[in-house]
């Protein structure tokens, strides 16, 4: 007999016999037919509880977690303090593995090149290992991580290459080789992890939206707003700098 489970709180259900995403009120499951009128009360649904300590999921009854082996907490995630909550999505391993029930969240949030990144994130954590290659990540580095909205890393990034040019301003001549030096790292770096640069930053958002909103179309409103691609934002540094050098002629040309 199957069992209609609940995942963080929110008002999705799915069956544990087929993972398909059910009604509360459901009695049986429309995809594999299992019968789930013996498991609609409220103290029989399951609940995903996260350890306090490496923040690895793990289900309701569980007394110890079953990724570090700590005492688990016993509290879903969105009823503990918001400090709490923080502390453990800041611990939260990519190692966790991506829920079946949470895959449509994950292609509501990638959006174009959906089934790439969610191949590539499985052979990540199938493997356990971060490396991943990315063509997009090692060509265009920056244009991608502001295509991609991980605007934090991107100016990480910026901020990097600027304080390296500073520091390498007075060594005129080996200045260019060492920039093209730092630039081939920084591309290498994410052109072998950048999926899982991505994967972080998604997990990330997902988990802080799923806590934050309960009613499923609000969640899926936001995640389609935060998530997803952002062209303008890719072409802006492009448009900023032909802004700077059409101001850079007119000052000249008042000068003159």
């Amino acid at each position: 007999m199957g069992e209609i489970s609940n995942q963080k709180n929110s008002s999705r259900f799915y069956c544990s016999d087929c993972n398909t995403d059910v009604k509360e009120s459901d009695k049986y499951c429309p995809k594999c037919g299992a019968d789930l009128s013996d498991e609609i009360e409220e103290n029989s649904f399951l609940e995903i509880m996260f350890c306090t300590k490496c923040g690895a999921k793990n289900k309701d009854g569980f007394n110890f977690c079953s990724s570090c082996g700590s005492p688990i907490q016993k509290a879903p995630l969105n009823d503990l303090p918001k400090e709490k909550v923080e502390d453990i999505l800041n611990k939260s391993p990519v190692e966790t593995k991506i829920e079946k029930s949470e895959k449509p969240y994950y292609e509501l949030f990638i959006q174009e090149n959906a089934s790439y990144y969610l191949s590539s994130w499985e052979l990540i954590e199938s493997t356990n290992s971060k490396y991943s290659w990315n063509w997009s990540a090692f060509l265009f580095t920056y244009f991608w991580l502001l295509y991609r909205k991980m605007y934090s890393t991107a100016l990480i990034v910026f901020i990097v290459f600027f304080i390296a040019d500073l520091i390498f301003l007075s060594t005129v001549e080996s200045r260019s080789l060492i920039m093209w030096i730092i630039n081939l790292i920084m591309i290498g770096l994410f052109g072998g992890f950048g999926n899982y640069f991505y994967l972080t930053h998604t997990k990330k958002k997902l988990s802080t939206m799923i806590i934050e909103f309960s009613d499923e179309e609000q969640l899926e409103q936001h995640i389609l707003k935060k998530g997803g691609i952002s062209p303008l934002s890719a072409w802006m540094p492009f448009i900023i700098i032909i802004i700077i050098i059409i101001l850079a002629k007119l000052v000249n040309q008042g000068n003159n």
